[in-house]
């Protein structure tokens, strides 16, 4: 992949940072690639290709293609893209290929005056906190948190997101309650590059939003998914999204102390008004405003929200009943399905929902011993 033209240009709608990005295969047609922003200046706005590279490393790894960047690119950028490379060829060598890096490092531009911290915000449990915490606990690297950005584009793909704009009218309110600055943008990254989002390319893509505002923001924070119980191979991981700082834009992958389920009562405990008020977590409802309570993002989050004995109070949830759960666990995750368990078990909650829990992960063991058993069949068989 090749990354040229950047451009940086505003009018009366915002800012936009855009690149054109050409592929090695010949029938594959360039693309337009941009991240516009409202409410800020120019000057507010990078006008680098840091972003793009960070955001075309995985895509050009995962289509067998070098990745060359014209323009230089900050220098700390230029030694890290390879190392991150390497990581994710080493997690999944056969998707992620250990392409050539063609990139030049650009001289160190003289040190940015003192400028904020940031939180990407999206309204799901560990972005709220994220939020909730360092506005709690005080100040988020030595600096107290002051924007939220929430990008159209992310959560899903520009052209299938609907309802967004009630969501963001959500984020105002959180915003407004907490007395930090939001900023929204739009993107479509998730549409051209990513090619799974959650298992491996959300942590580049919010990296590379980041990377865009450094001229605004000079730390930002990516919340994490799993807890550092759990490191294993992920889009998004503290090892991989904090390299992908620069000179000017320091990335912390934050939230791994706790687990989600402690994150659900965290929120609760902090601000129960506001989280049970403004939580959305759905993997259904196309960026919109509300949670479809059947999903298994959904279940996830009510498990411990019915443990906490609040499930109810959350009018964000348009289906509150029980009867589909088991259903909905059994595509989670397994480290989630423990931690829930585990959860709901230390609390004395239900019996049923701890047996509920306990059968799900009994299904999801089951049904790995069974695929590791189908791949050393298919190893072990003679060759033809």
């Amino acid at each position: 992949m090749l990354i040229e033209n950047v451009q940086k240009s505003s009018d009366s709608e915002g800012v936009t940072l855009q690149a054109r990005v050409h592929r090695h295969a010949p029938a594959r047609a360039p693309i337009d690639f941009y991240y516009r922003f409202s409410g800020l200046t120019e000057e507010g706005v990078d006008d680098t290709p840091d972003a793009f590279a960070a955001a075309c490393l995985i895509k050009s790894m995962r289509a067998n293609e070098p990745l060359e960047i014209e323009a230089p690119i900050c220098r700390r950028l230029h030694v890290m893209l390879p190392r991150i490379r390497d990581i994710y060829h080493t997690w999944w060598p056969e998707l992620f290929k250990q392409i050539p890096i063609k990139t030049n490092p650009r001289e160190r531009r003289g040190r940015p005056p003192e400028k904020s911290t940031a939180t990407f915000f999206s309204g799901g449990v560990d972005s709220f906190y994220s939020l909730l915490k360092h506005g709690h606990e005080g100040g988020a690297s030595g600096r107290p948190l002051s924007h939220l950005v929430f990008m159209r584009g992310v959560e899903v793909p520009i052209e299938k997101g609907r309802g967004v704009e009630e969501s963001e009218e959500w984020v105002r309110a959180v915003s407004g309650a907490l007395g930090v600055q939001p900023i929204f943008g739009t993107t479509n990254v998730r549409t051209h590059l990513m090619s799974n989002w959650e298992k491996y390319d959300h942590g580049s893509a919010l990296a590379s939003i980041a990377l865009c505002l450094s001229p605004t923001i000079g730390h930002m924070c990516i919340p994490s998914a799993f807890s550092y119980s759990y490191l294993v191979p992920h889009g998004s991981t503290p090892l991989v999204d904090e390299m992908f700082s620069t000179d000017r834009m320091f990335i912390f992958h934050d939230g791994s102390e706790v687990t989600r389920a402690e994150k659900v009562e965290a929120i609760v405990r902090w601000n129960k008004e506001l989280g049970l008020r403004y939580l959305r977590v759905c993997l259904g409802n196309f960026g919109g405003a509300y949670n479809c309570g059947r999903c298994r993002k959904c279940v996830r989050t009510a498990i411990p929200l019915k443990a906490l004995n609040v499930l109810h109070e959350v009018g964000s949830f348009r289906d509150q009943g029980d009867s589909h759960w088991e259903n909905g666990l059994a595509n989670d995750h397994l480290e989630l399905l423990r931690e829930n368990h585990d959860f709901v078990k230390r609390r004395k909650g239900d019996p049923a929902l701890v047996a509920m829990l306990e059968r799900a992960i009994r299904k999801q063991r089951f049904d790995a011993a069974m695929r590791d058993l189908q791949e050393l069949a298919l190893t072990a068989a003679p060759s033809p």
